[in-house]
This record gives C-alpha cells, sequence and structure tokens, in this order.
C-alpha cells in the first residue's frame, strides 16, 4: 500500500502469484482480482479486516482468464465487467450482491477489437472504455444501458506491455507502454487527442514503461505512475 506523502506499507499476500498482463479494481471497500494464467481464480481483498488486510476466494470466472484479463466496476452499481483476454472477445460481468457470473448479460467484443496484452477497462460512471490489446490500437466504448459496444477511433500508440489507461474529470489518460515514454490525453466530450509529453525514463537508454506499469490517479488531478 502506497500512503500518498510517500509512505509505503506491506499488506497481506496474494493466494497466488501474478505473472499475466491482469489488473483489479476497488467496487465499495474491495478489491477485486482475476488472477489470469489460464486459471478461474477470482478473488476478493479486504483492506480493513485482520493485520495487512484478508483475501477471499470467490466463485470461479465462467472460463480460464489469460493475459489481457481487465476489470472494471462503474462506481455504482451490481456490477464488476471483465474480459477475459487470450485474443478473445469474451466479456462477463458479476453480480457483487448474488457473488455470480453471468455471461448472456454482457455482450461480448466487437471483431477487430480482442482482448491481449495491453488491454485496459474504466469507467466514467455511466459508459465503459477500453484498449484493444496486443497491437489491436482501437479504443472501444460500452455503454452499459445498452449493452452494446461502438468505436472511438484509432489509438495514437500501440497497445501492449506497459499500457494504462485512467479516468479523470471527462478526459481518459494514458501510458503508451512497451518501453514508449508517451503519455496521452482523450477528451471524451469533444473525441480529440493531445499529447501530454512523456514520462520519466529510466536506464542510460531512456526506456519509458513496460510490463506491470501502472497509471492511477487521486480523484484531485494528480496521477501516479
Amino acid at each position: 500500500k502506497y500512503q500518498i506523502g510517500g509512505a509505503w506499507g506491506t499488506m497481506a499476500s496474494a493466494p497466488a502469484g501474478f505473472n499475466d498482463d491482469t489488473k483489479g479494481i476497488k467496487a465499495g471497500e474491495y478489491h477485486y482480482y482475476v488472477r489470469g494464467s489460464g486459471t478461474t481464480s477470482f478473488w476478493r481483498y479486504d483492506p480493513l479486516t485482520g493485520a495487512g488486510g484478508t483475501w477471499t476466494t470467490m466463485p470461479g470466472t465462467p472460463s480460464v482468464m489469460n493475459y489481457g484479463a481487465a476489470l472494471v466496476y462503474p462506481g455504482s452499481g451490481d456490477y464488476i465487467y471483465a474480459t477475459r483476454g487470450a485474443l478473445t472477445r469474451l466479456f462477463y460481468r458479476y453480480n457483487i450482491n448474488s457473488e455470480s457470473w453471468d455471461d448472456a448479460g454482457a455482450t461480448d467484443l466487437p471483431d477487430d477489437a480482442e482482448a491481449g496484452y495491453g488491454t485496459r477497462l474504466v469507467s466514467d460512471g455511466t459508459d465503459i472504455y477500453m484498449t484493444g490489446g496486443q497491437a489491436i490500437s482501437q479504443l472501444m466504448k460500452y455503454s452499459i444501458g445498452t449493452t452494446s459496444w461502438s468505436s472511438l477511433g484509432t489509438l495514437p500508440f500501440t497497445p501492449y506491455y506497459g499500457t494504462d489507461m485512467s479516468y479523470y474529470d471527462g478526459k481518459l489518460y494514458f501510458l503508451a507502454g512497451y518501453y514508449k515514454r508517451d503519455m496521452w490525453e482523450y477528451n471524451i466530450g469533444s473525441g480529440e487527442w493531445r499529447w501530454l509529453g512523456q514520462v520519466q525514463s529510466y536506464g542510460p537508454t531512456e526506456l519509458g514503461t513496460y510490463n506491470g506499469a501502472s497509471l492511477e490517479n487521486d480523484g484531485s488531478g494528480n496521477f501516479y505512475i
């Protein structure tokens, strides 16, 4: 855990290792994670119970999850949404209250927008936004109300290891990833892209973000990489 201001703390270890391009989400007081790695493992983490938090094994996913398995919670309501990854089009939702998965209630991804390395999901509270993965440079929108997908056009970078996305105040923010240092902004209302410059590099060859990189914001316009 990182306490904004500079202090790190050790929390309880997960039930098993994460070694795929997967990312967890927060819904209410809990955090949810799929393990990926060709398993159906799905876990809930409670940071407020026990020493360093407590992990609980939840009902397994409808099929094995793999690289590009991403989760998103719209901020309200009963459902978490998930891509399966592995360059498939499968899209699921999970009912937090009944603790059950639902395949039929979420429309699968369209052709040429498969989820793989670099796929990320975020929400503005109404719709869900997704980056295609593994060099599929598509920005997609999922309307929860109509359970339908639409394309918002082509990303100005190629998503892969190290790509990440964050939502803040009507805009989407992106780390390009795959050793690139570029950071981008997408205005949902106008559909316009803006290059925000380059993030700090690593090493003598000035490498950008790669596998394991993450982009988060604190809700006040401050972003952390």
